[in-house]
């Protein structure tokens, strides 16, 4: 519910605060909650200059239409706030999805949505300055449902940290100055390690191995063994791969 003009607070207040039932499987007694006035939290108003770049954060999802009323993921700048600025997509990051809705009042699904994904980031240019308090109060459609809730510039965004060539150059600075380290005897647990790493390398090579001689086998005379399909010549080679010895080969086979 939204009343710019504060005529209709207390009309609002009443509907909304009190124990109420919300999400779903209301009727197995799930979603009961109840909801309290504590205060009014004044809107923040912030100047914000004519800059090369605003960045938009959707705090939530949102949702737009076109002017021919369907959904849409490229909203216009008027739709962002920011009448007459230009919309940089290259420079933005955008996530979209379907939205399914229910409407409760006509126990039925409403039209799906198309919405764009809370975390997404708007890249606009503007040639006057921005009043963030147009924000304050969403954007897009359906803002009565929790849509439309946006960050403007946030710090995190604008952060630009410690740049990576920086950070690069001083690990390589630290690696040049230390001392190489003395090869030393291999330890019981090295000596491990590596038998069984060339174990490993033994194993593998002799089942690709196997699998060669089969899949050469099965080339050159595949036509001679009529009525074969080619998952049993799969289940052939599985069964080389596997067999312990000659003889249980050929009880497999």
């Amino acid at each position: 519910m939204e009343d710019d003009t504060e005529q209709y607070v207390d009309e609002i207040k009443a509907v909304i605060v009190g124990k109420k039932r919300i999400g779903r499987s209301r009727s197995a007694e799930y979603g009961l909650v109840e909801i309290k006035f504590e205060r009014e939290l004044p809107i923040e108003s912030k100047i914000i200059p004519v800059t090369e770049l605003t960045l938009i954060y959707a705090l939530s999802n949102l949702c737009f239409y076109d002017s021919f009323g369907r959904p849409t993921v490229t909203p216009t700048s008027a739709q962002l706030g920011v009448p007459g600025g230009k919309i940089l997509w290259k420079k933005s990051q955008i996530r979209s999805r379907f939205y399914q809705t229910w409407n409760r009042h006509r126990h039925n699904r409403d039209a799906d949505r198309m919405i764009i994904e809370k975390g997404s980031v708007i890249a606009i240019q503007h040639g006057q300055p921005l009043d963030t308090k147009i924000f304050a109060g969403g954007i897009g459609s359906h803002k009565a449902e929790g849509f439309g809730q946006v960050m403007i510039n946030p710090s995190f965004l604008l952060s630009t940290g410690i740049k990576l060539s920086l950070v690069l150059t001083k690990v390589k600075k630290q690696i040049e100055a230390l001392a190489p380290a003395e090869v030393g005897v291999p330890s019981a647990q090295d000596t491990f390690l590596l038998n069984y790493l060339e174990q490993q390398k033994t194993q593998k090579s002799g089942i690709f191995s196997l699998s060669e001689r089969v899949n050469e086998f099965v080339s050159k005379h595949g036509r001679d063994f009529q009525g074969i399909s080619p998952s049993q010549w799969e289940r052939i080679q599985a069964v080389c791969e596997h067999a312990a010895n000659w003889d249980v080969l050929k009880i497999s086979i």
